[in-house]
């Protein structure tokens, strides 16, 4: 087979995996967020401070995330081993809310990490990574009795938290066409001239 060929089916493959997969989970958190902001089928958006109510659990986390680093992932490159999680308070402008996590939010300028000493067997990091008390936090979920059950979180300003979503929606098409527009003529022309 002929190298151009290979590189082409190769990069077109990339962009279409990458555009495939990516693009349906931004939308689907772009559309979760609309429908939250227009309160229908019971999902809410909470803008709100971590209440000082709650009890830290780790060091000074309230909610915590023990990773050890693999390189790939969304991350940053950690993978969790293990979550201390509570429900949390939350103080918003109408008081305090009740939220359950799945996992200890990730995203964001607020996220505090501690890197820990130890390491793996094979010789990787390991940190905690959390919210602690007082962090602006931003959460997605849907409202069940007293308790918001979230679904997506932020660490941060809701301004940050849009443009993510915005940028991230923007960077992957670009990223895809660019990969698009080199791997296609690459194939065409691979295989034209064989």
């Amino acid at each position: 087979m002929n190298f151009r060929v290979v590189i082409g089916i190769l990069l077109t493959g990339i962009a279409l995996s990458l555009y495939g997969v990516g693009k349906p989970r931004l939308s689907k958190e772009q559309t979760y967020l609309e429908e939250a902001l227009e309160n229908k089928n019971n999902k809410v958006f909470l803008e709100g401070r971590v209440s000082t109510q709650n009890d830290t659990l780790q060091d000074f986390f309230v909610l915590a995330s023990k990773e050890e680093f693999t390189g790939a992932g969304k991350h940053r490159g950690f993978k969790p081993v293990q979550q201390k999680l509570q429900t949390l308070k939350l103080e918003t402008s109408s008081g305090i809310q009740l939220l359950e996590f799945e996992e200890a939010p990730f995203r964001g300028e607020e996220v505090a990490h501690v890197l820990l000493e130890e390491t793996t067997s094979s010789n990787a990091p390991i940190q905690w990574q959390g919210v602690k008390q007082n962090t602006r936090l931003l959460v997605l979920g849907e409202q069940e009795g007293d308790k918001v059950m979230v679904k997506y979180s932020y660490a941060g300003v809701k301004e940050n938290y849009f443009q993510l979503l915005d940028e991230g929606i923007k960077l992957l098409t670009q990223i895809c066409t660019g990969l698009g527009l080199l791997g296609i003529p690459l194939l065409i022309w691979g295989l034209v001239r064989k």
